[in-house]
This record gives C-alpha cells, sequence and structure tokens, in this order.
C-alpha cells in the first residue's frame, strides 16, 4: 500500500509542476505544507479506537461473498452508494480489520487532497494561491478528521478534487483532449458512487461546464457526462432501492437553523475567534487589489460561490422540509470552492509577505486544533473500545458475579473479539420504570454502565448510588458505580445546588415558582446540566402532578422540558417516590455567548388540581457536563 501511495503521489507531483513554468520556492512551500499535513494525520492514528459508524461498516462487511455484501450490507442497512463499502470489503479481505488496517488508505487519500487542492487552484488562479489552498486542506481539523474516519466522506472529497483537475483544463485551459474528457468521465462516476452530495456535487460540476462550451468543444464534453453516465448505471438498482425502501436519518439527526450555518464557518477555524481574525489578515495582505487581476478572476468566483452555496442551500432546505440529512461532513465535498473563493484574490507573486501569512495561519491553525479543539484528545474518546475495557477491569478487580454490566450500544462484537472477553450484557431496551424494577433485584455489588441515558441513570443511581469510576466520551459518559458506600471517584462539582422545603405547599395553587433567574447568574458555560428533582407523596397513582422547566430567550419561550409523575419515577422509600427534569444545555446552546439572552423557569404544576399528590422537597443542581460529548463538530466552550 505504501508503494502504491507513493507512486499516486509522485504522478500528482508530476501533475503539478509545469516545466516549463517550473518554480523552486512554489515546491519547497507546497512539500513543507504536504509534510505538515502527513504529520498531523498520522499523529496519534495507530492508537485511535473505531468509531460508531465504522463498526457499523466493518460488521457488514462479514459476508463471504461480494453480491451478499451488496444486498445485506448495503441495500438493507447502507443510506450511501456502495462505493467505499465494496472497496472496504476487497481491501479488508487482503488486509484484515485492524483500526490501521482500515483506516491506512483513508489516511493517504486525505493526504493526496493536498497537492490536488493545489492543482486545482493553480488552474483556476495561480501558483501562490494553490500554496493558501494547499495549506487550508493541510492543517483544518475539517479535512485532517475526516482523513482518518473510515467513512465515504474523505473519498468523495478526493474523486471531487480529482473530477476537478480535468474539468478545470477544459474549462480554463480549453484543453479538451481525450485524456481529460474520460478522466473527468470516470472520476464524476466515481463521485455518485462515493456518496450522494459528491454525486450532486460532481453534477452541479457537470452542469456548469454547459454555459463554457462552444460548438467545437460540446460534444467531446457531452461525452465526458455520458461515460459517468453509463459508469454508473450499475448502481442504478441500488439507488432505487435505498431511495425508495430505506428511511431517512432524521429519526435521529435534527433539522438545522441558522445557528448551524454560523457553527459551520466558525469551525472551519477551529471555533477561535482570534483564528478567524488572523485568518482574515492573512488573506487581505496576500490579495491583489486590481482591477486587472479583479477581471480575470470575476467570472470563476460567481461560479466558485454557486458551486458551494447550491449544495449546502439543497441540504438545508430538503433537511427543514422534508427528512433532515445535512452535516458538515455533507458539505465536505462543496469545501473545495469555498476555498477557491478564499484564495480567489491572492496574487502570483510569492514574496516575504505571502510566506509569513502562510505560515501564521499554519501555526494558528495547529496550535488551535492542538489546544482549542484538542483533537488528539478527542480523537481517543470513542467509547467502544473503552467500554469493553472498563468491563474487562471490572470484571477481574471484583469478579463477573459481583458485576452488573448495562451496555446501551451496537457493535461490541469487534471490541470483544478484539480483547478476547464476552460482555454479559444484561441491558434489555429503553424502559426506565422496567430498569427500576430489574434493578431492586439485581445481586451485583457493582455496575457499569455505558451509554445509558438520564433518566436510566437516575433509576441507576437510586439502587448503586457511589459512582467509583466516571469517564467522558463522545456521545455519553461510562459510570462504574457501586450498591455500598466506598470511596467515590472525583465527579464535577455542582455550580449551583439548593433545596426547596415545600411541606407547607398550597395543594390549591395551580403553579408554585421553584426558580426564575438569567442563565448566566448559574453557568457561564453550555456544557452543564441542570437537574430538576422533585419528592412527593402520592395517595392515587391515577393523578398527575408536573413539574416544569423552560428556557426564554429574550422574554419569549424557546425550550420547554416537563415531567410527568404518571410517566416515570423512581421509588425512594415506601411512601416517597422522586421524578426528574434532566436538561443538557448543550443540546440548546450551541454557543456559550448567546447564554446572556436567556433565562430559565421552573415551576410546579398542579395541572389537575387534585389534592393526592403532596410535594415534599425539591432540589434544582447545575453542574458541569460532558464537553467531549459533541466534540468533533461542535465548540468545546
Amino acid at each position: 500500500m505504501a508503494s502504491l501511495f507513493c507512486l499516486n503521489l509522485h504522478k500528482i507531483t508530476n501533475m503539478l509542476v509545469d516545466k516549463e513554468k517550473y518554480s523552486r520556492p512554489h515546491a519547497i512551500v507546497l512539500l513543507v505544507i504536504i509534510s505538515i499535513g502527513i504529520v498531523l494525520r498520522f499523529v496519534g492514528f495507530s492508537d485511535c479506537p473505531f468509531t460508531h459508524d465504522e463498526l457499523s461498516a466493518i460488521r457488514r462487511l462479514q459476508f463471504d461473498s461480494f453480491f451478499d455484501m451488496i444486498r445485506n450490507g448495503v441495500m438493507l442497512f447502507e443510506g450511501h452508494p456502495a462505493g467505499v463499502q465494496s472497496f472496504l470489503w476487497f481491501w479488508s479481505k487482503i488486509f484484515g480489520t485492524s483500526e490501521v488496517a482500515i483506516r491506512l488508505p483513508f489516511v493517504l487519500i486525505g493526504i493526496c487532497c493536498i497537492p490536488l487542492m493545489y492543482l486545482v487552484t493553480k488552474i483556476w488562479f495561480n501558483r501562490t494561491a494553490g500554496i493558501f489552498a494547499a495549506s487550508i486542506i493541510a492543517v483544518s481539523q475539517y479535512t485532517i478528521y475526516y482523513s482518518i474516519l473510515a467513512r465515504p466522506y474523505i473519498f468523495g472529497l478526493f474523486f471531487v478534487l480529482l473530477a476537478l483537475v480535468f474539468w478545470s483544463k477544459m474549462i480554463c485551459q480549453k484543453v479538451y483532449s481525450w485524456k481529460n474528457v474520460i478522466l473527468f468521465g470516470i472520476f464524476a462516476s466515481c463521485c455518485a458512487y462515493t456518496h450522494q452530495f459528491s454525486m450532486m456535487v460532481a453534477a452541479l460540476i457537470g452542469v456548469t461546464g454547459l454555459f463554457f462550451q462552444s460548438r467545437k468543444s460540446i460534444s467531446r464534453y457531452l461525452l465526458a457526462a455520458f461515460i459517468a453516465i453509463v459508469l454508473y448505471v450499475p448502481h442504478i438498482p441500488i439507488t432505487i432501492y435505498q431511495l425508495t425502501e430505506l428511511k431517512g436519518v432524521g429519526g435521529w439527526l435534527g433539522a438545522p437553523n441558522f445557528m448551524f450555518v454560523v457553527q459551520y464557518f466558525r469551525y472551519l477555524t477551529h471555533f477561535s475567534f482570534i483564528v478567524m481574525i488572523l485568518v482574515v489578515l492573512c488573506i487581505i495582505v496576500s490579495g491583489e487589489y486590481t482591477r486587472e487581476h479583479f477581471a480575470l478572476v470575476y467570472r470563476k468566483i460567481i461560479t466558485a460561490f454557486l458551486l458551494f452555496v447550491i449544495p449546502f442551500a439543497v441540504g438545508y432546505w430538503y433537511s427543514v422540509l422534508v427528512d433532515p440529512v445535512l452535516q458538515q461532513s455533507c458539505l465536505l465535498f462543496s469545501f473545495p470552492f469555498f476555498i477557491l473563493m478564499v484564495c480567489s484574490l491572492v496574487g502570483e507573486k510569492l514574496n516575504p509577505l505571502k510566506l509569513i501569512s502562510v505560515t501564521l495561519y499554519c501555526c494558528a491553525m495547529v496550535l488551535s486544533l492542538i489546544f482549542v479543539r484538542e483533537h488528539y484528545t478527542m480523537i481517543n474518546k470513542s467509547i467502544y473500545s473503552a467500554a469493553i475495557k472498563t468491563a474487562i477491569d471490572c470484571n477481574k478487580k471484583y469478579g463477573e458475579e459481583n458485576v452488573c454490566d448495562l451496555f446501551n450500544i451496537q457493535y461490541m462484537n469487534y471490541y470483544e473479539s478484539k480483547y478476547g472477553y464476552n460482555v454479559k450484557n444484561r441491558y434489555t431496551g429503553y424502559d426506565p420504570s422496567a430498569l427500576c424494577k430489574q434493578l431492586e433485584n439485581e445481586k451485583a455489588e457493582y455496575l457499569v454502565a455505558v451509554y445509558l441515558d438520564d433518566y436510566e441513570m437516575y433509576a441507576v443511581k437510586r439502587y448503586y448510588p457511589y459512582v467509583i469510576d466516571y469517564s467522558e466520551y463522545i456521545g455519553a459518559e461510562i459510570y462504574v458505580m457501586s450498591k455500598t458506600e466506598q470511596a467515590e471517584c472525583s465527579m464535577p462539582k455542582p455550580v449551583f445546588d439548593c433545596t426547596y422545603d415545600l411541606l407547607d405547599y398550597n395543594v390549591d395553587d395551580e403553579r408554585l415558582t421553584l426558580i426564575d433567574t438569567p442563565f448566566t447568574a448559574l453557568s457561564n458555560s453550555r456544557y452543564v446540566r441542570l437537574d430538576v428533582e422533585l419528592f412527593y407523596i402520592q395517595k392515587d397513582t391515577a393523578d398527575d402532578f408536573i413539574v416544569a422547566l423552560q428556557a426564554f430567550h429574550n422574554e419569549k419561550s424557546y425550550a420547554w422540558r416537563e415531567a410527568s409523575v404518571k410517566n416515570f419515577s423512581v421509588p425512594i422509600n415506601d411512601s416517597v417516590r422522586s421524578v426528574l427534569i434532566p436538561m443538557r444545555y448543550e443540546l440548546i446552546f450551541k454557543e456559550s455567548m448567546m447564554l446572556r439572552l436567556f433565562s430559565i423557569k421552573s415551576f410546579l404544576w398542579n395541572v389537575d388540581l387534585l389534592k393526592s399528590v403532596r410535594p415534599i422537597s425539591a432540589r434544582i443542581r447545575m453542574t458541569p457536563d460532558n464537553r467531549y460529548i459533541y466534540s468533533p463538530w461542535e465548540n468545546l466552550e
């Protein structure tokens, strides 16, 4: 594989060098940028555990025949085209399914995207603009993260860039050779085999090219489109099946709003205002602001703008109106056009000021990657490997008969096989009330809880109140808990903790406010969890009583949560029960700087105006929450 990569990189390098206009300074700077990109992608690469989506893909490779894999591993369970899954099936038969073996081709493809971005930008504008463009691909977490993820995204970016190279030679350089025509058709087809959004980008590129054709060139250009369509024909039955039979991802993915757009552009500069300002300054001081230069590039700027905005807009409005599909990963394929816009005004001459600008940009992005984004900590925060290791450690330390494993995760087989241990998982599905009954009869002294939601953890803590180990991961947390009192681990300390005596509560009052305060009076961070807990006595279980938690934005209702005593409660003793509202505010607020615009209110609501529910006390507690829960895509502050 290494020799194949070197051969491909050598071919790309040959494409980069215009022998008639060879520039040693540009070549040296480009090699330095590629080297930085290589280092950033390989640091921690061998120790990085698989994510949920990668384990799902590996699970769907376990078929003896290729056709069984297509039928049962792609058509039934995969929402993406079959290209990358098919590649992984053949690849894994030769090299196995270890983390390094599976991810290596994706890392190498990600590295190849750096010189390809240079080449595209060089064709569109000039070599110095290409240096700036290559540096963006090299040091952005956006491209680095998807380079180490064994999913279709970096392959889609790679094929879009390859298609762009040969398309640009036809459109920008008017070279309609058979090589350019055929290779554009092939790589456009590869885009379609990789992801629906990369297929859309390739189609938009193809349609856009029609507006630049002359009578002389139109036939060859249409031939390239014909080649792409013919090559995609074998996949059409799979596509039809996926569109008609498979449901979208709207069941777990929320529809985007305006904050998604803001977050996307902040993500490109690692959520750092300092880096954002520095990037803007570097681009400004490197620009060439003459009428002649603008006359040469403005049509290309408009083209790049449209090819970036249209996939963004289509994905956004489809997600809002039909089914949520839009994620940062889907926009990676049109990202090159944003880079082309950003670098369009960079002048040809590689002077010291531009070298300083590129250097400052790379340094700022690398430092923010490490210290602001905590990238190399984050990539080790996949919960699956850690969950199996925790179960192994606990069972060795306390004995299998003394440990109850509650794992709400799929695809445990990979790491069970890797570590030679089968988890005796006693999780039976989401039902907190049933979980209470299960735990009431549980004999094990210790419990390992993985990926349980807040209501399930509330039930668990009633029977296993002592936390002896706690770890935060992407998506969820791992707890090791005990029934009997012993030394507990260091848990996040509450930033607000207040208990309200309700023995004098007037049951004739429909509502009683517990707290009504600006959010920033409690916390300046969005990574907090607020628990509103009510303890009560209930004479008639048919009656209802609600605890409510509401967020207001500029005094208008923004979010609402409620807990009903009829739906789910936890027994404290023979007469007292409790009910909980847990709220993780990182779900609501995507920027801590927005918190000053919000207030929160919690109140009791005697919705039926009955007297069978007698509140005893309430506790409102706010504690720091898991910063890594959405760390691959969201701000850590």
